[in-house]
C-alpha cells in the first residue's frame, strides 16, 4: 500500500542521491539576524534546491499513478492586495494530478518563477505550490531569500517536504471577495489541523473559518461568509 510516510522516505532517498547544496542554520539556537543581513542576498541560486526537492515528489508520485505534465501557464494572480491586475510570472510549472479513481481529489502545480537580483545580475529560484488551480498558492519556498531569513538548507527541504504531503492530503479551501474594493479573502485547512489564511472577513474571525472548514471536512453544511468558494479536497493516499 502507498503511504505518506513511504513516499517521503523514498523521496529524501532520491534526493539524496543529487548531491545539491547545504549550509547550517546561520542563527543558531535562535540568534536574532544582524541588520544588514536583511538586504543582502548570499548565493540566491543555491535556492534552487527547492524545486529540486519539488521535482522528486514529482518524479515519485508519478510512479504510483499521479500524472504529471508540463503546464503552459506563464503567470497567477497576486492576490495579496486584492489587485486582479496583478500577477507573479511563472517560468516553469509542472501539473501534478492525483491518481485515477481517486475521487474528489485536487491536482498540485509546481511554479518555478526566477527573481532577478539587482546587485549581481543572478536570480533567485522561487517555487509557489498551488492546489486546486494554478492561482491557489499554498506555500511559497523561500518565503523571502534574504540572509537574515535563511532558515538553512534542512528547514527549507523540510518546508517543501510539508507542502507537498500537504498537497496530496485532505482539506477544505474557502475563498472570497469583500468590501467595497473587493479585497481577496482566503483560509486553507488541512486535515492535521494546521490552517492559514490571507486578508479579513469583517464579522469573522480567523477561528470561525476555520470552525466551518472542519464542519465541511466532516459533510457539514455550516454558515460562511456570503460569496464564499469553497471546495473540499479528499487525499490522495493513507497518511499512516
Amino acid at each position: 500500500m502507498t503511504t505518506l510516510q513511504r513516499l517521503c522516505a523514498e523521496v529524501a532517498r532520491r534526493y539524496a542521491a543529487l548531491d545539491l547544496p547545504a549550509w547550517p542554520d546561520p542563527h543558531p539556537d535562535g540568534a536574532p539576524p544582524r541588520e544588514e543581513e536583511y538586504s543582502r542576498v548570499t548565493e540566491p541560486q543555491r535556492y534552487r534546491i527547492a524545486a529540486a526537492r519539488a521535482r522528486v515528489w514529482a518524479e515519485v508520485l508519478a510512479e504510483v499513478g499521479a500524472a504529471v505534465a508540463p503546464d503552459p501557464v506563464r503567470g497567477i494572480p497576486l492576490d495579496e492586495a486584492g489587485r486582479a491586475d496583478l500577477s507573479v510570472p511563472v517560468d516553469r510549472a509542472l501539473r501534478v494530478a492525483p491518481p485515477a479513481g481517486v475521487d474528489g481529489a485536487s491536482p498540485w502545480w509546481l511554479l518555478e518563477t526566477d527573481v532577478p537580483q539587482d546587485d549581481d545580475g543572478g536570480v533567485l529560484p522561487v517555487l509557489r505550490g498551488a492546489v486546486g488551480a494554478p492561482g491557489q498558492v499554498h506555500a511559497v519556498l523561500p518565503d523571502c531569500g534574504c540572509d537574515a531569513c535563511d532558515p538553512g538548507s534542512d528547514e527549507l527541504l523540510e518546508a517543501v517536504d510539508q507542502a507537498a504531503v500537504r498537497a496530496v492530503g485532505a482539506g477544505v479551501s474557502l475563498r472570497g471577495r469583500h468590501g467595497l474594493r473587493r479585497r481577496d479573502w482566503h483560509v486553507h485547512w488541512r486535515s492535521d489541523g494546521t490552517a492559514e489564511g490571507l486578508g479579513r472577513v469583517p464579522g469573522w474571525p480567523f477561528e470561525a473559518l476555520t470552525d466551518a472548514c472542519r464542519d465541511l471536512a466532516a459533510g457539514g453544511r455550516p454558515r460562511l461568509p456570503r460569496g464564499t468558494e469553497a471546495t473540499v479536497r479528499a487525499g490522495w493516499f493513507p497518511e499512516a
